[in-house]
């Protein structure tokens, strides 16, 4: 599931990019200023920490270590249900 959220994000990447090649092409600059930047800001801010905390869990955490990992969405839900 992590590994398609990080495909999905960088395909939504992919696709500002190509609008902003789009937009410089057809010389509508004004577009890269109120359209480009937020976008990239707001989706970099908000999945661009969520990837980088999946990364960390990767490489920081090994298998044998199941309990002690930190949890992405939060615990008490998941420790009630138990």
């Amino acid at each position: 599931m992590k590994l398609s959220v990080i495909l999905g994000v960088s395909q939504m990447m992919l696709g500002v990019v190509l609008s902003v090649v789009n937009h410089i092409h057809f010389g509508n600059y004004l577009y890269v200023l109120i359209q480009f930047i937020p976008e990239i800001l707001f989706m970099l801010c908000i999945f661009g920490y969520l990837i980088a905390l999946v990364f960390y869990k990767w490489l920081a955490y090994s298998a044998e270590c199941g309990p002690c990992t930190p949890a992405l969405l939060i615990r008490k839900y998941y420790q009630a249900r138990r």
